[in-house]
């Protein structure tokens, strides 16, 4: 019985040994991911560099200081409603991505856009591609890899938006072919 009674001590005791010596996986990179509303409903638009407004925003920061002018490659995600497209390993007309480490990288739309070009996705044909995206909640996801080695550099970063086709304007006054007095003070309603 005692001896028992050791062995399930000294079982007990190696697992907490084991518990406080293991530790979760720490990557080099963060990511910080915003996607601004209205999101676009076609894919394309996504694509589009000459864009004011960037639908999609993404911040890279290499954690460790020591560390300079580090090539890196992103990986994307887009997934709902029945689509489901990852950008490939090496995207055609993406520009170099460096890091240093501390300095946030800032990506706007300017540089995401080659990865949501349809030479460069996989997961959907062109009709997909061409047509709007069906309305429902979308997963956008980012990664970032060493561009030398190909080992991952960050946790997939994750950011989840509702794609919705928004009715056209409904006119409701003036009523047609109504006569309209000028007034000094317009206001429009």
């Amino acid at each position: 019985m005692l001896k028992k009674l050791q062995l399930q001590l000294f079982i007990t005791l190696g697992f907490m040994l084991f518990a406080f010596t293991a530790k979760a996986q720490t990557f080099p990179v963060t990511i910080s991911t915003q996607l601004t509303q209205p999101s676009p409903i076609y894919l394309n638009n996504y694509a589009d560099a000459s864009t004011i407004n960037s639908p999609i925003k993404v911040q890279l920061i290499l954690n460790d200081l020591t560390i300079s002018n580090r090539q890196v490659r992103l990986k994307c995600y887009f997934q709902g409603n029945g689509i489901s497209l990852v950008t490939n390993d090496f995207v055609v007309g993406a520009r170099p991505l460096h890091l240093e480490g501390g300095f946030p990288l800032q990506l706007t739309n300017i540089d995401l856009a080659p990865y949501f070009q349809f030479q460069n996705i996989q997961g959907i044909n062109p009709n997909q591609y061409a047509q709007a995206l069906p309305e429902g909640i979308y997963t956008f996801s980012v990664e970032v890899y060493d561009f030398a080695t190909g080992k991952k550099l960050s946790r997939k970063t994750s950011v989840t938006t509702i794609i919705f086709q928004n009715d056209p304007p409904f006119l409701n006054l003036p009523l047609n072919n109504a006569s309209i007095m000028q007034q000094n003070i317009q206001n429009i309603i």
